[in-house]
């Protein structure tokens, strides 16, 4: 990256980080709820 190297097929992207969010948010509700909690998204932009 220091170099200017284009990385984003090799790395985490802002998208990645947001279904991490929406995963652990589940996740979160699960513990409380009478079962699995589907993880909601949104639709992913092109």
């Amino acid at each position: 990256m220091a170099d200017g190297t284009f990385v984003a097929p090799r790395s985490a992207t802002a998208w990645d980080g947001y279904v991490a969010a929406a995963v652990c948010q589940a996740a979160e509700h699960s513990l409380t709820a009478d079962g699995p909690v589907p993880v909601q998204l949104l639709e992913r932009p092109s």
